[in-house]
C-alpha cells in the first residue's frame, strides 16, 4: 500500500518526482524543506519558466538575466525547447542593456556549499512561482516593476524616497540601510556589471548558541544572495532588501566579489543592544581615518573592538600571495576550544582571499576575533604555501600592557622585504 501510494503522488507532481518526500516529513510548514535540502536540486523546473516567459511575450524576444550560479540549468533547459522560442532567448542581456527577468531555483551552489536557509521572498516583483510542498522550487522575477504593472513602480519609488531621507548606516559601493530587521543596499547609478555578482552576507550573533550547530565554530551564519533574487532595478537605481534573522545582532558584514576587475568591496555595521546601528563602516573601518595602528609591519594593523584589520598601502598582488598566520593566546585558558589548549593559542591562519579586498590601491583584510578576552595576538605572513613555516613579517601585540611592540619584518629566501 505504501509503494502504491508513493506512486501515485510521484506520479501526480511530475515532472517534479525528484522532489518527492513521505509523510514522515513535515510537509505544511511553508519554505521548511527548502530551508533543509536542495529540493529541486536539477533545475527541472527552469523549462517551466522559460515557456511562461515566451507566453507572456509570444513574439518579442526575452531578456533573460539567469544568475550566474543557475547558469547551468538555465542552459541545458533551453536547449530542450524548439529551436524557434530557443532564439527568442536572449540569455545575459550583454553589458550595456539590462536583463528583463531573472529566473532562480530552489537549489544553488551557495545553499549546497555553506548551507544556507531562505531569508525572506524576493524583493522583485514575482511573475511566476511553482511550490511544492509549501515550498518554492522555482521564482521568476522581473528586474523592472514596470514590466509588470506600470504603477507598480511607484511603490518601489517610495521606497526609494523613504530611504534617502534617513542616513545610511554604511557607505560603499552601496549604501546600506538598516530598519529593524530589513537590510537595504542602493547603488545610484547603477549599470549591470555592478549586480551580475554575488553577494556575501556575514551575520554575527551576539549569542553564538544562535547559530545552527554547524555554524557555530565560524561565529557567524553566511547569508550570501544575488541580484537576482532580492533585487529591482528602478530607472537608475539598484535596490537590493533582504530580511535578517530574528536572532539578536550584534554585527553585520557585506559586500561583493567582482572577479571581472578583481576587486571586492566589503562594508561592516556594527549593531547596539537594542539592534540599532552604534557605526558605520566605509569598506571596512580603517582605510582613510585618522586612528593609530596597534603594530606596524609589512601591513600595519589596527584594532576596532572583535574587528583587527590589516592595511598595506600602496600594495600590489605579490603582497597578497601567500598565507597569513594569526594566534591568538587569551587571558584565560579555559576559553580556547579543546584541541587547542595543548597548544595555548588559538589559530585562526587564513588566505587574503577569504577576508581581504584591493581597494584603490590598498589591500585591507579584516578578521573577526573571537568573544573571549584575548592577552596577545601574535600575527604576520608565510613567505610560502602553509607547508613552508618561513615567515615573511611577524607583528606582536601585547594587549595585557596596553603596549604595542614594533612589527619585524624579516627577509624570506626570495629576498622579498
Amino acid at each position: 500500500a505504501g509503494v502504491a501510494v508513493a506512486a501515485v503522488e510521484t506520479t501526480s507532481i511530475h515532472p517534479y518526482q525528484a522532489v518527492y518526500f513521505n509523510f514522515l516529513v513535515d510537509r505544511r510548514t511553508p519554505e521548511l524543506l527548502r530551508s533543509r535540502y536542495s529540493m529541486e536540486y536539477w533545475g527541472i523546473a527552469f523549462r517551466e519558466g522559460l515557456e511562461h516567459l515566451l507566453r507572456r511575450h509570444p513574439s518579442s524576444p526575452v531578456y533573460l538575466g539567469a544568475s550566474r550560479l543557475h547558469s547551468n540549468p538555465a542552459a541545458k533547459n533551453l536547449r530542450i525547447l524548439p529551436p524557434a522560442d530557443r532564439r527568442r532567448i536572449v540569455r545575459g542581456a550583454g553589458e550595456g542593456r539590462w536583463p528583463d527577468y531573472y529566473i532562480s531555483g530552489a537549489s544553488s551552489f551557495f545553499r549546497k556549499r555553506v548551507r544556507t536557509r531562505p531569508y525572506g521572498p524576493p524583493f522583485a516583483p514575482v511573475v511566476h512561482a511553482r511550490k511544492l510542498y509549501n515550498n518554492t522550487i522555482l521564482t521568476v522575477t522581473a528586474a523592472d516593476p514596470s514590466l509588470v504593472d506600470p504603477a507598480a513602480a511607484d511603490a518601489y519609488r517610495e521606497i526609494y524616497r523613504s530611504l534617502v531621507s534617513t542616513t545610511p548606516v554604511a557607505r560603499s559601493d552601496f549604501h546600506l540601510y538598516l530598519d529593524g530587521k530589513t537590510l537595504t543596499y542602493m547603488r545610484k547609478p547603477c549599470h549591470p556589471r555592478d549586480v551580475r555578482d554575488p553577494f556575501s552576507l556575514r551575520v554575527f550573533p551576539v549569542q553564538v548558541h544562535d547559530l545552527a550547530p554547524y555554524h557555530r565554530g565560524k561565529g557567524f551564519e553566511p547569508l550570501p544572495f544575488e541580484f537576482s533574487r532580492y533585487g529591482v532595478r528602478l530607472d537608475d537605481k539598484c535596490m537590493l532588501r533582504l530580511r535578517l534573522p530574528d536572532y539578536p545582532i550584534r554585527a553585520i558584514e557585506t559586500g561583493q566579489m567582482k572577479p571581472a576587475s578583481g576587486r571586492l568591496w566589503r562594508a561592516a555595521v556594527r549593531l547596539s543592544p537594542e539592534g540599532e546601528a552604534s557605526a558605520g563602516l566605509r569598506e571596512g573601518p580603517f582605510p582613510g581615518t585618522s586612528a593609530k595602528p596597534v603594530a606596524e609591519s609589512h601591513f600595519d594593523l589596527y584594532l576596532d573592538g572583535d574587528t583587527l584589520a590589516y592595511v598595506k598601502e600602496p600594495c600590489v598582488s605579490e603582497d597578497t600571495a601567500t598565507p597569513f598566520f594569526l594566534h591568538l593566546v587569551p587571558r584565560d585558558e579555559a576559553d580556547l576550544p579543546s584541541h587547542r589548549k595543548p597548544w595555548g593559542y588559538d589559530n585562526l591562519d587564513f588566505r587574503f582571499h577569504k577576508a581581504g579586498a584591493f581597494l584603490d590601491g590598498k589591500c585591507l583584510a579584516m578578521v573577526e576575533l573571537p568573544g573571549y578576552e584575548i592577552a596577545r595576538i601574535r600575527t604576520g605572513q608565510f613567505s610560502g604555501p602553509f607547508g613552508r613555516r618561513i615567515r615573511r613579517w611577524e607583528a606582536d601585540v601585547d594587549l595585557r600592557a596596553h603596549e604595542t611592540l614594533r612589527g619585524r619584518t624579516r627577509l624570506d629566501k626570495a629576498g622579498a622585504n
